[in-house]
């Protein structure tokens, strides 16, 4: 169960730093 939620964890971690990217991509072009 905890090796789970490290995963969880890292799969969160990942999915933000991908929207950061993509937001700031879109403020850059817009």
């Amino acid at each position: 169960m905890g090796r789970f939620k490290e995963h969880l964890k890292a799969q969160g971690l990942a999915s933000t730093s991908v929207n950061r990217a993509l937001a700031a991509i879109k403020s850059f072009f817009s």
